[in-house]
C-alpha cells in the first residue's frame, strides 16, 4: 500500500514538474507579469516545409532526424486541429511570476511576495515594472505576457507554445528537450502590431 502511494505520488509530481520547466524556458527574460488567461496558438494553414519557417529549412535537414520530422508534422497538425485549452493559469503552473487579469491593479508589495528576488536592483526593477503596468502606459506594450498552454509531441521531446508580449509582438515557438532542458529550436511564426 505504501509503495503504491509512493509510485502514484512520484508520477503525479513528475507530471506537475514536466510542463513547469518548459514554461520557465518560455518565460525566461520576459516580463514578470503574466496574464492569467491563456491564448490560442495560431498556425492557420501552416506547412512545416513552408517559407514561414523563416529560413530554418536548412535546420530541418541537419538537426532533425527523419522520424522527428514526421513527429513535428503531426505536432503541427495537432495544434491546428485540436481544441485549445483555455483553463486559467495557476501560480503552481507559473511560479515566480505575477499572474494578472486584464486591467487589474497590482500592489507592488503583493507582487514582490510572489517573485524570488535576491538583490536590491532586482527588487527595484520589479517594482518599476509593476508601476508601469499599473499606469497602462502605451510606452510599455510588453506587459503582461500572454502565454498559450503548451502542446507536446507524441514522444514529449518537442512542444509548441504561443506567446504575446503585451500588445506589441508575438510568436509561436517550437521547443526541443535536450538533456532535461527545454530550448527554442525555431520560431514557427512571428508578428508585430
Amino acid at each position: 500500500m505504501k509503495r503504491t502511494f509512493l509510485v502514484i505520488s512520484f508520477f503525479l509530481f513528475s507530471a506537475e514538474i514536466y510542463p513547469q520547466s518548459l514554461l520557465e524556458a518560455a518565460l525566461k527574460d520576459r516580463s514578470n507579469l503574466v496574464s492569467k488567461e491563456p491564448i490560442k496558438i495560431h498556425l492557420n494553414n501552416y506547412k512545416f516545409e513552408s517559407q514561414e519557417f523563416f529560413g530554418y529549412l536548412g535546420v530541418l535537414k541537419t538537426q532533425f532526424p527523419k522520424k522527428d520530422t514526421i513527429e513535428l508534422k503531426e505536432l503541427i497538425r495537432k495544434v491546428m486541429n485540436s481544441k485549445t485549452d483555455l483553463t486559467t493559469w495557476t501560480e503552481n503552473e507559473i511560479p515566480n511570476k505575477i499572474l494578472v487579469k486584464p486591467n487589474e491593479f497590482v500592489k507592488p508589495k503583493v507582487g514582490l511576495e510572489k517573485i524570488k528576488w535576491t538583490t536590491r536592483e532586482e527588487k527595484k526593477a520589479i517594482i518599476k515594472e509593476i508601476r508601469k503596468y499599473n499606469k497602462n502606459s502605451t510606452m510599455w506594450p510588453r506587459y503582461p505576457v500572454y502565454l498559450s498552454r503548451p502542446v507536446h509531441s507524441r514522444s514529449g521531446n518537442y512542444a509548441i507554445i504561443g506567446l504575446i508580449n503585451g500588445g506589441s509582438t508575438g510568436k509561436v515557438s517550437l521547443y526541443k528537450k535536450l538533456d532535461g532542458k527545454w530550448s527554442v529550436v525555431s520560431d514557427l511564426k512571428r508578428w508585430a502590431y
